[in-house]
């Protein structure tokens, strides 16, 4: 992990209510500071990052969020903006231009009850429904348009309608990211209330999930899915669609407002763990400190604990290439699912080399 890119939650709190059900954003709120993150972004730029992620909770609300923008974009840094929308108006879009590469906004289905299940009423109002109002607003000021849409089992099947408004409309691109259901599920259940609000909160996450029959090898769950969906889009031969899941293997560095550096890696279930305070040590140290875990094998322990967690989590189809199963399992697959099983195998594999092609381009 070179930490080059940093994502970094401007703002824990988020004027989304109720919260989406499958944010993994940290809950919080206070702790926060205008003139430690203006110390924070400077400190960015020392330690060498190239690209910076706005993200939360809600970025926008950071009241100093155009004078943070300039400290990055001044420093060298690209900076990406994360945002609900609900913030987003002339006012702030004129402060931003010029400073900032893109802001990526979300769309979960053109349905607007489905949106307002996963969203709320007033996303549907004041974003999903003016989407092409905002993305001109924004486009017109020379800053790009990224998309990000989760892939749920409440919407995936809006992802064809999704693309046919989006290619009316100008975008730089479209990422479509698996449900990560550990991390959601850990901060729901970080968000405090009573009991029955928790219970009813850590439902909703662990009902935008699906694992699929386990008598099928899990070939009707949300992975095979989404392989089946990604396959279905890439005939329409649009570079900007991008399908992104967790095993695709890129390790995530998060900035908080307390200045604290945590790390996440796909096989993390859903911990993410600790680096230090990049105000107390400098990122340069941070960086040194986890390259000297991984070196030292200081941090292999930890990680094949979670990597075998990880494995024993994952779909019966994809545990039989890794070995990773029981003979019963087998011998409980329903006969006439192999056809499908082996199809998702199959587009498995070819994503799995399509990735270490982009990835030996790109070094």
């Amino acid at each position: 992990m070179e930490m080059e890119h940093v994502h970094w939650f401007l703002r824990e709190a988020c004027d989304a209510k109720p919260r989406c059900a499958y944010c993994f954003g940290p809950a919080g709120g206070r702790g926060y500071s205008e003139d430690r993150d203006i110390e924070m972004a400077k400190a960015l730029i020392d330690g060498g990052v190239k690209k910076v992620t706005l993200g939360g909770g809600e970025p926008t609300l950071a009241r100093n969020l155009v004078p943070v923008v300039r400290t990055l974009k001044d420093g060298g840094a690209y900076v990406s903006l994360h945002t609900n929308g609900l913030r987003l108006d002339d006012n702030l879009l004129n402060g931003l231009t010029g400073l900032i590469g893109d802001i990526a906004l979300p769309i979960d289905a053109i349905d607007p009850e489905i949106q307002r299940q996963l969203r709320s009423e007033r996303f549907v109002e004041r974003v999903s429904s003016r989407l092409p109002e905002l993305t001109e607003a924004i486009v017109g000021r020379g800053i790009g348009v990224g998309i990000h849409t989760v892939f749920t089992r409440e919407n995936y099947l809006q992802i064809p309608a999704i693309y046919r408004q989006l290619k009316r409309q100008s975008f730089k691109y479209w990422r479509i990211y698996e449900y990560n259901v550990d991390l959601a599920r850990t901060a729901s259940l970080g968000l405090g209330g009573r009991n029955q609000a928790r219970i009813d909160r850590y439902q909703e996450t662990m009902d935008l999930g699906d694992d699929g029959d386990h008598a099928k090898a899990n070939n009707d769950g949300l992975l095979a899915n989404l392989l089946l969906m990604e396959e279905r889009m890439m005939r329409y031969g649009d570079a900007r669609i991008q399908f992104v899941v967790r095993q695709d293997g890129e390790d995530y560095s998060f900035l908080r407002p307390s200045g604290e550096v945590d790390y996440y890696k796909h096989h993390s279930i859903n911990k993410r763990r600790n680096l230090g305070n990049i105000l107390v040590e400098g990122l340069p140290e941070l960086r040194r400190k986890w390259e000297g875990r991984h070196d030292d094998g200081s941090d292999l322990e930890n990680d094949s604990e979670e990597f075998f967690e990880f494995e024993g989590c994952l779909p019966l189809w994809l545990r039989m290439d890794l070995g990773n199963y029981w003979e019963e399992e087998i011998d409980e697959i329903d006969g006439r699912s192999w056809r499908k099983i082996w199809r998702v195998f199959d587009l498995w594999k070819v994503r799995e080399k399509r990735i270490e092609d982009q990835e030996n381009k790109g070094s």
